[in-house]
């Protein structure tokens, strides 16, 4: 039998490793020998517990996507044993927290959730919206907010371009940056100069990027930069004092 590794990621990119000791072409795709390997696989009864750790060389281009931080988008794996040319799917399910040696690294792999059925938590009650910013539930189209400029200047987690400054300082704030297919988050945002959350891979001055403004999550900015008090998440009109702690009488 011979053992079939597939990684997707956002774009979509994928890595299409095989354990055997040649190449292998299956289903018109290529899998490429390297040394790989895996623990054993779990099957109780809790699946969202089940891990399994897969094993590839630190040089990999796997392993090279987290090296810096996570990537931006979750990389999704697939293993599957290649029997008399019939496959059969034996985990599907994500890479999580990476361990690295001098010569390997080992990624912690959580079976993919499913949430058929089941009951899960609403939203709480807070003044403040609780839908994620450009979300279904938010409902902004986040495309109609980008602004494409340049890198005039990178250095760590401090990027400096002329977009920014298009917009009044803070706006950004919370927003994302797309770069080489890597999201970044916005800290700070003066002028023409932002902080992010995190440093980019292979990014450097005079890649394109694109700027998403970001969002406070109160109904003032949801209604005058996104025109979206309609779809807000919070219930707004809270009264601010607490009953348990204090009068509430006027």
């Amino acid at each position: 039998m011979v053992e079939l590794y597939e990684f997707t990621l956002a774009g979509p990119v994928y890595y299409r490793y095989t354990s055997a000791s040649s190449d292998v072409y299956f289903a018109f795709k290529n899998y490429t020998a390297t040394p790989i390997s895996r623990s054993s696989l779990a099957n109780s009864e809790e699946p969202l517990a089940d891990q399994v750790t897969i094993t590839v060389p630190r040089g990999n281009p796997v392993s090279q996507l987290f090296i810096q931080m996570a990537p931006s988008y979750l990389v999704n794996v697939r293993i599957s044993l290649l029997e008399d040319s019939t496959e059969l799917v034996s985990f599907i399910g994500y890479l999580g927290k990476v361990t690295y040696s001098a010569h390997e690294a080992t990624f912690a792999c959580t079976v993919m959730p499913s949430f058929d059925g089941r009951n899960l938590l609403p939203r709480k009650y807070q003044a403040q919206c609780a839908h994620a910013l450009y979300s279904t539930g938010c409902g902004v189209d986040k495309s109609a907010y980008a602004k494409t400029g340049y890198i005039t200047s990178i250095t760590g987690i401090t990027v400096i371009s002329s977009v920014f400054a298009t917009e009044a300082d803070g706006v950004y704030v919370g927003g994302m940056i797309l770069c080489n297919n890597q999201y970044r988050t916005i800290r700070s945002h003066v002028g023409n100069t932002v902080s992010i959350l995190g440093t980019f891979s292979g990014v450097s001055a005079g890649n394109v990027i694109t700027v998403y403004p970001g969002c406070p999550h109160t109904i003032a900015v949801c209604d005058s930069r996104f025109s979206n008090s309609s779809n807000y998440g919070g219930q707004n009109l809270i009264p601010g004092r607490n009953p348990f702690t204090q009068s509430i009488g006027y």
